[in-house]
């Protein structure tokens, strides 16, 4: 349940509510929606009229928190493959991963702007980030997973965990 009130949230987000909105909508009180959308006091019927806002359903909503559950566990072999076909969007990926900004890039990396910008979409395409209200994003993977594959194993290996260890 508390997968699917986060994709709940998050499709809500999509669909430009926010909620105070939801609040002046639903004639409650934001408090009252903080503590539906967190579960606590939620009714099916209801659960039901949240979900009509975000332009989904019981089973979609379902179907996506069980994809997105299994999509933070591991990455695809082609997920994988992408990132070590580029460097820089490696850079930007581990970056994101261990909880610094995407500009961090162009700071300590000195890769261009618009392509970090550009990197960004392309992680946000390959369903590696979320993007995120004021421009923030969220990986999909937690900093601790470790690389199984021999693809991303590899490129760590030689080329991002030497650059990661030189700095200062």
């Amino acid at each position: 349940m508390e997968q699917m009130l986060a994709q709940l949230r998050r499709k809500l987000r999509g669909a430009g509510w926010t909620q105070a909105a939801l609040a002046n909508d639903l004639g409650v009180g934001p408090a009252t929606i903080k503590r539906w959308l967190h579960g606590r006091g939620l009714t099916v019927q209801m659960l039901g009229r949240l979900c009509a806002l975000a332009h989904t359903n019981l089973a979609e909503l379902s179907d996506d928190s069980r994809d997105r559950t299994q999509a933070q566990g591991d990455l695809t072999l082609a997920q994988e493959e992408a990132l070590t076909r580029d460097s820089n969007l490696s850079t930007i990926f581990f970056l994101i991963v261990n909880g610094w900004p995407p500009a961090e890039a162009v700071e300590a990396f000195h890769i261009p702007a618009d392509v970090v910008d550009r990197h960004v979409e392309r992680l946000e395409r390959l369903a590696l980030i979320d993007r995120l209200p004021g421009g923030r994003v969220r990986a999909r993977l937690s900093p601790t997973h470790a690389w199984q594959r021999a693809p991303m194993r590899r490129h760590f290996e030689r080329h991002m965990k030497p650059m990661f260890f030189s700095m200062d």
